[in-house]
């Protein structure tokens, strides 16, 4: 808590001046819950009319105002819902305005002419939820919601993932579908999350927290590009999710559904409820999931999981429920409560069901006795195993009962009191305080599973087929060189010690010995210990224990001024401090003190527990001159690692930001920014206890925040039938991107890698397109339609993004030379295509999505090693593209009942039963490597591109029943 003191003349001056901004600029707020509505009342000459009483009236909430001399009007505060927004004046007709939207941080405009005589209106325009035309707002902001949101999943909100939402929205594309975001180029931990207000975008890793469920969720807004100034510290996008509120009447839903050949099993239960006055209410939600998820590739489970594969969970099993309660004593304060709770558990354990007569899975225990031991590959040695024999690497092999282990477990739960004070009719501000708790446990003993599969009939342990792509690293830990264990291993048969399949339970580890694989010229092979690779390959299943958790407590104040129709004004504080824990275990290990203490068991190879400490400081400005609407913003942020080591230092963000938008008629409006956003590095990558390489005070260690430079222009268009168009071109620059980096030593001449250090000498660059084609139909009969596109050409100085810092830059002298490589992860093109046919109580709603040209292995060359050694082509391509990929989703469903109460329906996911992976690979004479398996992809000769041919999920059933009450 102290670092809020260390800068107190910065930190002063700053919020002196954005407080003194609020009262002659407008800003946009932080992550606020609630949206406003304004405009300008005038007679048939165009005069202003003062004195109108205005009213917007929803289900949720009734809002009044009353105009100005200059006839405008704001009614702010407004919890996000559809109103109906009324006008009355003696001597003037009296008017309503239907399907008035409003939505969390955004003002609706409502501008509107009185009549002194009794005319009939033909139509009253008004902006519904998917309407892409936005004259009033600055940044690329959509609204998934209403028709939209429940086309995207299906109509009775079972359990679905954010991540079906943000597919159907331009600048967001992925690596197939459903899968996590990446917004214009930036990676999946580039953004920002955040539920009602309140982040869920952790600090140790990047990564969400919790909460992408969609139980309570009415809206979701996708900020793609233009962030504002309040929004500047989300990177290159973020996500915003607005919980539903309780409404008078009542109602209650339930919702069930059933899924075939998957026996899923979803229940949902919700009801709202709010008194005639709307001075309390309450909305309350649970949903619960039993899932197996056991069918892909044809088969009844996934082969590989986790072992060389990337394919899971099985059987999943989650809980969630959120409350959220609104207390209004009078027309100007309002209290608001939100509560959420999740539980989720992920099953790999059904793979572990070993069928009558097969060997059981197995992990490793530590010898009683076991000490440590630097020259082994565990760390440890000594003790006995329980069959008596002595334990080389200190570990025996143990059963894992049937069914038993890898489990990961997710916890997570959400806390905020909110206080709204209306000062007027046209500011307010809202104070709150929150807490965000998350926690993953990864329960993961699996060793070796004993599958026949993966072994030699009848033989040993085929050891050789399986970690001869990987020795390197193995070997060269054992203390041999890069240039001697690039030639691999000695054929079959000139090795002993590995053990036989299947493995015994109460059987000592053992250490593999076997020939030199790199003897001297016109020297014989000698016997060597490598370090144990049977150990290693063990190890390869990744069996370890880990416990990542964060406590995230987050106090704000806002302020909003809606001064004048030409004027609106914001500015708000942020402070966070978070307590983080990461922990890893590696159960095969062990973890000895160097001065020959006893080992411990399991090997505690990362640990990162630290506070960190976020304050920001933000103003912007909307200001209408004209046809112009200017947004000038600027966010000063800071972050503070409270690790122990004396390197740490606060990082420092200044995030200026303009965007604005020219209107050329009410149904034409371009709209543009520039500015810059940044991102801080996770704490985990800053510094971790007993690491040299996140660690600050390693020479040239450097993590300064990541900022990104970005800009685009947008051209908005309403067709007379309701349809709206958004298009135009974006470019987001990245100087500053940190991560893992090797950096190439001249040692005697020669090049050679060196130790990896972390540095921001990373950049990235993307240029591309935005498309959006929205309309949306609400006659009895009729077809709703929204289309989205995302060209993204995207460049970077490293060949392989996975997001968190865990990335594969190029080499030191390609980057100096400036040099750009494609990246994958980022597909070239990405679309959507989702529709709503309704006749009477029908519907029809089939989607499409799209991907094309995902890069792989670019910019790298790998015919030969550092040392001039060969390299098979399968293990490292020169470039891979993955082409083309579909998938298709239908949901058709009845309205029954006289109040349509009742909701029978039927889904079919991957509709086409697409077989084409968005994964390209290798040939390495036998399969997909390293996919290899029966549906890995047909065999050719080594080296030659090849695509697996396994679904990314089965053609899939989902039966559902939805009843309102």
């Amino acid at each position: 808590m102290s670092q809020i003191l260390r800068e107190p003349r910065v930190a002063a001056g700053i919020f002196a001046a954005l407080l003194l901004a609020s009262f002659v600029v407008p800003q946009t707020a932080y992550a606020g819950t609630t949206g406003n509505i304004n405009g300008t009342v005038t007679d048939a000459s165009g005069k202003p009319v003062a004195d109108v009483s205005v009213t917007a009236a929803a289900a949720s909430q009734t809002g009044h105002a009353t105009t100005d001399a200059r006839g405008f009007f704001s009614i702010v505060d407004l919890t996000p819902d559809t109103y109906t927004v009324s006008f009355q004046k003696q001597g003037y007709q009296p008017i309503s305005v239907p399907g008035v939207s409003v939505f969390q941080d955004q003002t609706a405009n409502v501008n509107q002419r009185l009549e002194t005589a009794l005319k009939t209106i033909a139509s009253v325009r008004a902006a519904g939820a998917s309407n892409l035309v936005k004259p009033n707002e600055g940044s690329d902001v959509y609204n998934v919601s209403g028709q939209q949101l429940s086309a995207a999943t299906n109509p009775v909100d079972t359990h679905e993932t954010l991540y079906q939402y943000l597919a159907v929205t331009p600048g967001v594309t992925g690596t197939g579908f459903p899968s996590q975001p990446r917004v214009r180029g930036g990676q999946v931990t580039d953004l920002g999350y955040e539920f009602d207000g309140i982040p869920i975008q952790d600090r140790m890793t990047g990564f969400f927290t919790s909460n992408l469920a969609n139980i309570g969720i009415g809206n979701i807004e996708v900020y793609t590009g233009g962030l504002p100034a309040s929004g500047s510290t989300n990177g290159t996008g973020f996500f915003n999710s607005v919980v539903k509120t309780g409404t008078y009447p009542a109602y209650t839903q339930l919702s069930l559904q059933a899924t075939s050949p998957e026996a899923n099993q979803y229940v949902t239960l919700e009801h709202g409820w709010a008194t005639p006055d709307h001075r309390f209410s309450g909305y309350i939600g649970f949903d619960g999931v039993n899932s197996t998820n056991q069918y892909d590739y044809g088969e009844h489970t996934y082969p590989n999981v986790l072992m060389q594969g990337f394919n899971g969970p099985g059987p999943v099993k989650t809980r969630d429920w959120v409350g959220n309660f609104i207390y209004r004593p009078n027309q100007k304060d309002a209290v608001q409560f939100l509560l959420t709770n999740s539980l989720g558990e992920f099953d790999f354990n059904y793979l572990l069901k070993r069928n009558p007569g097969e060997a059981p899975a197995v992990a490793m225990n530590p010898c009683p006795g076991a000490l440590n031991d630097s020259t082994t590959f565990t760390g440890g040695s000594g003790g006995t195993a329980p069959n008596g024999q002595p334990c080389p690497e200190g570990l025996y092999y143990t059963n894992i009962p049937n069914g038993g282990g890898n489990m990961w477990h997710h916890y997570g739960g959400l806390g905020k009191i909110q206080w709204n004070h209306n000062i007027n009719e046209h500011s307010f501000f809202n104070l709150r305080i929150a807490e965000n708790f998350n926690q993953y446990i990864f329960d993961q003993p699996w060793t070796d599973p004993n599958v026949p599969a993966w072994e030699n009939p009848g033989g040993g342990y085929n050891w050789w087929s399986d970690i001869a792509p990987f020795v390197p690293s193995a070997c060269t830990k054992a203390g041999f060189t890069t240039a001697q264990c690039s030639y691999g291993l000695p054929p079959p048969g000139q090795t002993t010690g590995c053990p036989s399949y299947p493995l015994q339970a109460g059987t000592p580890v053992t250490s593999p010995v076997f020939y030199n694989p790199a003897p001297p010229p016109g020297q014989p092979a000698t016997v060597t210990d490598t370090g144990d690779i049977c150990t290693w390959l063990d190890g390869f299943a990744e069996s370890f224990y880990g416990d990542r958790r964060s406590n995230m407590y987050f106090g704000n104040l806002d302020y909003t001024n809606e001064m004048s129709a030409n004027l609106t004004v914001k500015a708000g504080l942020l402070h966070e401090y978070d307590n983080n824990l990461e922990r890893y275990y590696v159960t095969n290990f062990f973890n000895g003190g160097a001065d020959g203490t006893p080992a411990q068991w399991p090997d505690n190879y990362l640990h990162s527990a630290y506070p960190t400490i976020e304050n920001t400081l933000w103003g912007e400005a909307d200001i209408h001159v004209g046809k112009w609407l200017l947004s000038p913003g600027l966010a000063y942020a800071t972050e503070h690692y409270g690790c122990p080591v004396a390197g740490c230092k606060t990082q420092r963000a200044i995030n200026p930001t303009f965007n604005g938008t020219y209107t050329f008629d009410p149904r034409d409006v371009l709209r543009f920014s520039y500015g810059n956003t940044s991102s801080f590095i996770g704490a985990v990558y800053v510094y971790r206890e007993g690491s040299g390489t996140y660690n600050p005070n390693t020479p040239g260690f450097s993590y300064d925040p990541q900022i990104n430079h970005s800009a685009d222009m947008m051209f908005e268009h309403e067709f007379n039938d309701g349809t709206t168009l958004r298009f135009g071109p974006f470019y987001n620059s990245t100087d500053n991107y940190f991560q893992s980096f090797t950096p190439i030593n001249i040692v005697n001449g020669v090049p050679v890698n060196g130790k990896s250090v972390l540095s921001n000498g990373q950049k990235h660059r993307a240029f591309g397109f935005e498309l959006a084609l929205n309309h949306v139909d609400n006659r009895p009969m009729g077809l709703s339609y929204w289309l989205s596109g995302t060209y993204d050409n995207y460049w970077a100085t490293t060949s392989s993004l996975s997001g968190a810092f865990i990335n594969f830059p190029l080499p030191q002298n390609i980057i100096d030379e400036g040099i750009y490589v494609r990246a994958f992860g980022n597909p070239l093109l990405q679309g959507t295509l989702l529709m709503d046919f309704h006749s009477g109580r029908f519907h029809l709603d089939p989607m499409v999505v799209y991907s094309a040209d995902y890069f792989y292995n670019t910019g790298v060359t790998c015919n030969t090693d550092a040392a001039g050694n060969p390299v098979p082509a399968y293990i490292c391509a020169n470039e891979n593209i993955a082409g083309a990929n579909w998938w298709t989703k239908l949901v058709a469903y009845e309205e029954l009942g006289p109040g349509k109460n009742y909701i029978l329906g039927l889904r079919v996911d991957n509709l086409l039963d697409n077989t084409n992976d968005v994964t390209p690979c290798t040939s390495d004479g036998t399969g997909c490597f390293p996919f290899n398996g029966p549906q890995s992809g047909v065999v050719t000769a080594p080296g030659a591109q090849i695509y697996q041919n396994y679904s990314q999920g089965p053609r899939t059933f989902y039966f559902f029943l939805g009843v309102k009450m």
